[in-house]
This record gives structure tokens, C-alpha cells and sequence, in this order.
């Protein structure tokens, strides 16, 4: 039997430190280009064929990159396994060095479990997602600066302020749209998206881009993925109530602004499973996740399948379809 060598990378924002599993051999080179190549040779050097790197806010992207291009296999894993790993293990010491060598001796465990190297597109168009969700949270700050103010020249530079955001807001959505249509798949998926009653331009994009899978999981599979599936908690002879928890929680805000008024007005099947869950005494709140759950289902049937929505299903639902802008502001 052969073993895979495997070595661990923590990432800092300017430095990565090094440990192969199973040897005493640690090194730490600079963050950068240059780094990131002395890294390669150094791994290529040892016979490292797997990497396991923590994912630190995006600035593990440039060394990742590079090293599957040296032919590395890289098993990006979430800090939350690192951290249980460590408590398994009952390591309580934490250094940058202590850290690579713990994400090693995961990363080994682990072995082929690791994700297949992600679609470089979906890194450009999640970077411009983001920058949209942040102009929105300035919207909303700008919005919550507004109640607080009584002068009037300052309300009318906030107010100001909020027309600028919101325009700035419908431009980019429009071009991360484009550059969305612009790949032939992804275009299609996006029309498919669409075709649901109550998705909008904004929430079909963040469908698309926070959740590439879609179409290729189950139902389930896609609801633990948005964190809207319920974990059920119990222990011996105590129920406790059901919640969820986990997840993409920007794909899930975007959700629940599409459900909202989905289940109040657009979309009849969430329309009917609104009204029953509140007649058997649901909360609004609980009733709402379970119609973004649903929400998420249809669009994952609909790529799934790769047809679009059939509005003859549902003739009283019309060609009418919520706008997601509207929403935002009861989001905020």
C-alpha cells in the first residue's frame, strides 16, 4: 500500500506557515507570488501530493490556485473542522506553526474527501456578488442614520447618500447579469432561475453564483447547503425544538427575500404552505423559513431538470412576478 504524503498550510495575511504530517520539517514563506512558488518547489521537493489549507477570508486563493496548478491537490477545509479536530484531539496550544500542523494531520484523515477544485468563473462573479451586498449594507446604515437625524441639510446629504447607493445598486446588478448571460450554461441556468414565480434578477444571481451546485443535489443536499434545513435536538427523553442553523447565510438572506412576499402573493404553492403552517399555530418567522426551504427546492427542481417553470400549473398566479427591490427595503 502506498500513502499520499500530505502536508498543512495555515494563511495568514502575509505569511503561510508549513507542516508536512508525520515529519518535523516546518517552513514559512511570504504570502505572495514569489512565496507562493519557493512553497511549490519546497512541497514538490518533499513528494507532497495533497495539501490541506484553512480557509482565512479569501486570502488563501492566490497559494491554492497556484499549487493546483503545480499539479497539488488542495483540500480547502473549513476553520469549524480544524477546530473540532484540534478539540478531538485535545490540542489547547495555538500558534500559526501549531495550527499547520494540526491542518495536516486533518487534511490526512480526511484524504479524498476534500471538494474537486472549485469553477474559477464563479470567484470574479462571487467577488462582484459581494460587492453588491455591500452596497446594500450601506443602503440599510445610510437608512438607520436617517431616523436619527433631524437637521435638515444633513437629512437631504443622507437621503442623497441613499439615491446614490440605490443607483449604484441597479447598475451593478445589471452588469453582473451580463456577465452572468455571458457564459452560454451559466445564461441558461439563469433563465431557469427566473422562470420561478417571486425569484427576481438579484435573488437568481445569488442563487446562481452562492450556490454553483444547484441542479446537482438533492433537495435536501441544497437546503443544508443554504442552512434552512431543521436539525432536530434531542437527548433521552427531552424533545427540543428543531432549528436551523449553519449554511451560506447571504444565499439565505437573499431567500428570504424572495419567500416573503412569495408566500403572500406570487407563488402559489409557498402561498398555501404560508397559510397552513400559520393555521396550525407556526410563528411568521417559522413559516417563512419553510417557504424559503421550499423556495429552494423549486429552483434546484426546475435546473434539475432543465425546464422552466410552468406557469399553466398555477394559471391564478398569471404573468405577474414580485420584484425583489421592493423587498429589500422590508429586509433593511
Amino acid at each position: 500500500m502506498t500513502t499520499t504524503t500530505t502536508a498543512g498550510i495555515d494563511v495568514a495575511k502575509s505569511t503561510l506557515d508549513m507542516a508536512i504530517h508525520g515529519r518535523t520539517e516546518l517552513s514559512r514563506v511570504p504570502n505572495t507570488a514569489a512565496g507562493w512558488e519557493t512553497l511549490a518547489a519546497t512541497l514538490a521537493a518533499a513528494g507532497v501530493a495533497r495539501v490541506g489549507i484553512e480557509a482565512t477570508g479569501g486570502y488563501e486563493r492566490g497559494v491554492a490556485g497556484r499549487l493546483r496548478g503545480h499539479g497539488v491537490a488542495v483540500t480547502l477545509l473549513r476553520p469549524v473542522q480544524v477546530k473540532a479536530f484540534g478539540v478531538l484531539h485535545l490540542k489547547r496550544a495555538k500558534t500559526d506553526r501549531i495550527d499547520a500542523i494540526l491542518i495536516a494531520a486533518c487534511a490526512h484523515v480526511l484524504g479524498e474527501q476534500g471538494k474537486a477544485p472549485p469553477d474559477a468563473r464563479f470567484q470574479a462573479l462571487g467577488d462582484h456578488l459581494t460587492f453588491i451586498e455591500q452596497i446594500e449594507e450601506d443602503i440599510a446604515r445610510f437608512k438607520t442614520r436617517l431616523e436619527h437625524v433631524g437637521d435638515k441639510r444633513i437629512r437631504r446629504s443622507v437621503e442623497a447618500g441613499i439615491r446614490r447607493e440605490q443607483m449604484r445598486r441597479l447598475v451593478e446588478i445589471k452588469r453582473l447579469a451580463a456577465e452572468v448571460r455571458a457564459h452560454g450554461d451559466l445564461g441558461k441556468r439563469f433563465r431557469l432561475v427566473l422562470s420561478v414565480p417571486s425569484v427576481g434578477e438579484r435573488t437568481a444571481l445569488a442563487l446562481l453564483v452562492r450556490m454553483p451546485e444547484l441542479g446537482q443535489v438533492s433537495r435536501g443536499q441544497a437546503a443544508s447547503l443554504a442552512g434552512l434545513a431543521p436539525f432536530v435536538r434531542q437527548s433521552g427523553k427531552w424533545q427540543g425544538q428543531a432549528r436551523i442553523g449553519g449554511g451560506r447565510s447571504r444565499l439565505r438572506r437573499s431567500l428570504f427575500a424572495a419567500a416573503f412576499p412569495g408566500a403572500h402573493h406570487w407563488n402559489a404553492p409557498l402561498m398555501r404552505l404560508h397559510e397552513r403552517l400559520r393555521a396550525r399555530g407556526a410563528s411568521h418567522a417559522s413559516a417563512i423559513v419553510a417557504c424559503a426551504r421550499k423556495l429552494l427546492v423549486q429552483v434546484n427542481a426546475v435546473v434539475a431538470r432543465g425546464t422552466p417553470w410552468e406557469a399553466s400549473d398555477y394559471p391564478q398566479l398569471g404573468r405577474t412576478r414580485a420584484l425583489d427591490g421592493a423587498v429589500l427595503n422590508v429586509m433593511a
